[in-house]
């Protein structure tokens, strides 16, 4: 064992974390060669809490510009052909439902102006076919279309039901790879040849797959778990994070097919910038697939929440243990994901009086807003990636007699109820530059008190089909509260991109800058998420206000 820590020393220049008894702390090495990038270690002074060590220097080698097409220099023949043999799959399943809504278009509305054929049943027949192709798409070729999937399911407020009860499985439906192939992936980055020299048990079973990564429930071995956590820590229950092989030129060639459908959306449909934001995902998808940055991230989100009081009542992070480049392994939160909890309720025979949901639900997005907020507007550092299936309603909400006294109390309007949240998953994140901070604060202002919103939304950067003048800066304030706050829209206009009285439609977006679209995505999932509340009072929530006026985070 190396320096009595919990995993061994590997032959190559692959390093790999270790626990060391006697500081109790946690190294992050690399697995990128040499030259490509240098690791710094700070020394530890020991602490029975784990520390999370590390310096990564800024000098990897800058990302490469997305031109359209993966990398295929020197992939082997085989390899491109499967990708060749893909984005032909990808074109013709992705052609057949476009055909089929232009089709219906022009039959539905033909018949429909004879008097000879029902609309409203029409097209709820042609979502139900097209969502079920879709779901069957994006389950069946994985990659980075299981991401455009959940993305879509979270959008309640301008996608059809259909659409949303089919692509909510995506959440946590998606094919797992064996338990063998992940296993081997384990070994591989620990360094080890069985599992058994870490891990009293290796679960088989993941607890959930997601688009690059299925992640495995895992206990430590007593003696490994108490030199390196202390005795307390002998019964350690983990989360191991395993990704994929192959999974990143499989992304890159979705993604290489998604550019070429942005740029034929935003001319013929759309009429909104959405090669900018594709390019802009392709430059920050890379970053996914270094499990290190990930840990790094997951971290430096952990200091965030535990150096508030508010949000450390409200929100757990898992803490990191150990960390590779295609593996982590983590604290194991106990808990149910938001798309589960309604199934989990019923299957627990757990009756929720209407009232007490109501005040739940409100309770669940204020954690979720104040966390987001803080992220956003705090540090300007946060998850750009928060689909319901990142975020765990923890167990120990409905378990014991406090939570029973609690939910009493709230019920009877005594007490407020409060859940504690689990967050997972922050291998997309982003960092906002200072201007651009005190630009989206500024922003959050104006939309607050309802003046000058129009100037500090071109003050973004973004640009318009035609010159700010031209517009009616009523307008543009309505397009800036669609996209970047979750107040309902005034009557007549709608959120969806496909309706006519869409702001999108009416004051189209020419240039939005890249560094916005996980802004603008991170506002919209939450949008999506608070559509789906049954509370009244969390349909008519403005993250503005909330941000603004409730937690004050909007001051320069």
């Amino acid at each position: 064992m190396f320096g009595g820590g919990l995993f061994p020393r590997t032959s190559n220049d692959k390093g790999v974390a270790s626990f060391s008894a006697a500081n109790i702390s946690l190294v992050l090495a690399t697995h990128l060669s040499r030259d490509e990038r240098s690791i710094d270690v700070p020394e530890v002074h020991g602490q029975r809490e784990l520390k999370f060590m590390f310096e990564v220097r800024q000098q990897t080698r800058p990302l490469t510009r997305f031109t359209g097409k993966p990398p295929e220099s020197r992939m082997p023949w085989d390899v491109r052909f499967r990708l060749w043999r893909r984005s032909t799959e990808f074109w013709w399943r992705a052609g057949s439902i476009y055909c089929s809504y232009k089709w219906s278009q022009f039959f539905i509305g033909a018949l429909g102006r004879l008097g000879a054929l029902n609309r409203d049943a029409a097209w709820s027949s042609q979502h139900e076919r097209a969502s079920k192709a879709m779901y069957n798409m994006c389950s069946e070729m994985r990659g980075f279309l299981i991401k455009a999937g959940q993305f879509l399911a979270t959008r309640a407020d301008f996608l059809p039901e259909p659409f949303i009860r089919r692509l909510s499985k995506l959440h946590d439906d998606v094919e797992p790879i064996t338990a063998a192939a992940a296993q081997r992936v384990v070994a591989s980055e620990l360094g080890i040849q069985h599992l058994d020299d870490i891990f009293e048990c290796f679960e088989s079973d993941p607890l959930g797959a997601a688009s690059i990564s299925q992640v495995h429930r895992a206990k430590l071995r007593k003696s490994i778990a108490s030199a390196a956590l202390g005795k307390r820590h002998r019964d350690t229950w983990v989360a191991v994070k395993v990704q994929y092989p192959d999974a990143e030129n499989m992304m890159l060639n979705d993604l290489a097919s998604l550019l070429i459908l942005a740029r034929f959306l935003q001319r013929y449909e759309l009429k909104f910038d959405l090669e900018s934001p594709v390019l802009e995902l392709q430059s920050q998808i890379r970053q996914e697939f270094d499990f290190i940055r990930e840990a790094a991230n997951t971290e430096r989100i952990r200091s965030l929440v535990l150096g508030s009081r508010k949000l450390r009542a409200r929100i757990q992070v898992p803490r990191i243990y150990h960390a590779t480049k295609r593996l982590i392994i983590m604290e194991y939160l106990d808990g149910v994901p938001i798309p589960q909890l309604e199934e989990e309720l019923r299957r627990r025979r757990v009756r929720i009086p209407a009232r007490l949901e109501r005040m739940l639900e409100r309770n669940l997005m204020d954690s979720i807003a104040l966390v987001y907020g803080k992220m956003l507007l705090g540090k300007g550092f946060f998850q750009a990636d928060p689909h319901p299936g990142n975020m765990l309603v923890l167990q120990r909400n409905w378990s014991g007699n406090r939570s029973f006294f609690t939910g009493t109390l709230a019920y009877l309007g005594l007490v407020e109820p409060t859940i504690q949240l689990g967050l997972l998953d922050f291998g997309q994140c982003k960092q906002l530059t200072p201007e651009r901070l005190r630009q989206l604060r500024a922003l959050m202002r104006a939309m607050y008190r309802g003046h000058h919103v129009a100037a500090a939304f071109f003050d973004l950067g973004i640009a318009l089909e035609r010159e700010p003048e031209f517009y009616d800066p009523n307008d543009v304030a309505i397009l800036a509260y669609s996209m970047f706050d979750t107040r309902p829209l005034p009557a007549g206009r709608s959120i969806s991109p496909f309706d006519p009285n869409c702001p999108l439609k009416q004051t189209p977006v020419r240039h939005l800058p890249g560094d916005l679209f996980f802004v603008l995505r991170t506002i919209q999932i939450l949008r999506g998420l608070q559509s789906r509340m049954q509370s009244r009072q969390c349909l008519n929530t403005s993250l503005a206000k909330e941000w603004c006026g409730r937690w004050g985070l909007c001051a320069d």
